[in-house]
């Protein structure tokens, strides 16, 4: 694993309707469940997410 320190991000919530982040929103589901206090922890590294924002496809 990779040791880059967490980063925060700021998402609209139109991007809740992202096919890619739906599956890391998943994966966070399935490690963490439901009931996490505080902030969502997405499990990637800071570039996927980053280029999962940057991308302009949308269902």
């Amino acid at each position: 694993m990779d040791d880059e320190k967490p980063k925060k991000f700021f998402v609209a919530l139109s991007y809740l309707t992202h096919p890619t982040f739906l599956k890391l929103l998943e994966e966070r589901e399935c490690k963490f469940g439901f009931d996490q206090a505080g902030v969502l922890v997405v499990p990637c590294q800071a570039s996927e997410l980053q280029r999962i924002l940057s991308e302009r496809v949308w269902i």
